[in-house]
């Protein structure tokens, strides 16, 4: 479930209630007329026709409408109110406030740390919204709840120079893929690392860090058109364990219309991982190149093993197929590939196309 969803069925769950007389939380006296945020944990009992309420999970309730609910007009109403409550509250009730074992909800539970860190603004605070919003990140795979772990893990950080928070952080920019910033952020890590109990996970990721961040730039090059900067920046920047700078080496070398070039690399990107379809699929590419239609159909089929939806192995095989009077094969794959990418025009040209070279 997407962030901006969940958010909105949280906020259907709360009614706003105004008192009909004064109630006090510790030395916090809430005067009548005051509207409070209701759920269901708030109302304790009901003696009378008359509700009892729950005051920590209300002021909970504030926190979590200020923290998430930023457009809700009752928010200028609570900061005060809250600001008041957290410099006269005694350290037992603010235990209690952030006794959350009995909230099913995660997002629930996050906001409430979320409003509780504007307030409390230490180390801690901020690091406990971190936890629980990049555990949301984790589940959901919404990139939403990564950018507020990120914000708080930076002013946890701000506050206190520790290896984990950048390791945290590095994790965070990894996921959003400023792949620069990750690698600052494991290398801080590791200068931080006193004992190096993070030593041999963080190095981990900074080799995978490293690798990804040559790829982005290959890639931004290659869209820009400039193959031959992207060619001499992965030799620059290879690695030999890597499949992923073989296998683009490949791609540049045909792009730059060097099929041998590019079946070479391929062949040593398949030797490094034979499972990757995009390799197979190249490789039938280049192979087509170099006059070997034989190996192009094999390697294609053999990718199509793989991944039957591969869209470029599909249209790449039913092409070959056609022009060795297997043409009925080629026009059935291809009416498969329509029913996985029906918006696909061009399917329909290359079926077409086929056609029109049978009735030749």
């Amino acid at each position: 479930m997407k962030y901006k969803t969940h958010l909105d069925e949280l906020k259907q769950n709360l009614k706003f209630l105004e008192l009909t007389e004064s109630k006090t939380l510790g030395k916090i006296q809430i005067e009548k007329g005051f509207t409070i945020p209701i759920s269901r944990e708030s109302v304790k009992d009901i003696e009378a026709g008359q509700f009892q309420f729950n005051f920590f999970h209300i002021v909970q309730n504030m926190l979590f409408c200020v923290a998430l609910c930023e457009e809700l007009p009752l928010n200028e109403y609570y900061r005060p109110f809250l600001k008041e409550v957290f410099e006269k509250t005694a350290d037992e009730y603010l235990q209690a406030l952030l006794d959350l074992r009995f909230f099913e909800d995660n997002l629930y539970k996050a906001g409430i740390l979320l409003g509780y860190s504007h307030y409390a603004k230490h180390h801690d605070a901020y690091l406990m919204a971190a936890y629980e919003f990049l555990d949301l990140f984790q589940q959901n795979d919404d990139l939403e709840y990564a950018e507020i772990a990120r914000n708080q893990l930076l002013k946890a950080f701000k506050l206190q120079k520790e290896a984990y928070t950048a390791y945290l952080l590095s994790y965070v920019c990894h996921a959003k893929k400023d792949y620069d910033l990750a690698i600052e952020y494991a290398e801080r890590a590791l200068e931080l690392d006193p004992k190096e109990e993070l030593d041999s996970a963080i190095r981990g990721d900074l080799k995978e860090l490293n690798l990804l961040l040559d790829i982005e730039k290959t890639r931004g090059l290659m869209q820009e058109g400039d193959y031959v900067q992207a060619l001499h920046y992965l030799m620059d920047n290879m690695d030999e364990e890597s499949w992923e700078k073989k296998y683009m080496l490949g791609e540049i070398y045909l792009a730059l219309e060097m099929p041998q070039e590019a079946l070479d690399n391929l062949k040593k990107a398949l030797e490094l991982n034979p499972t990757e379809p995009d390799i197979y699929e190249s490789l039938g590419v280049a192979s087509y190149y170099v006059g070997d239609v034989t190996s192009s159909i094999t390697f294609l089929e053999h990718g199509l093993k793989i991944d039957p939806r591969h869209i470029e192995i599909l249209k790449n095989l039913a092409t070959l197929y056609s022009r060795t009077a297997r043409s009925d094969i080629g026009i059935k794959l291809l009416e498969k590939a329509k029913v996985f990418y029906p918006e696909d025009e061009e399917i329909d040209v290359i079926i077409d196309r086929i056609k029109e070279r049978q009735d030749g």
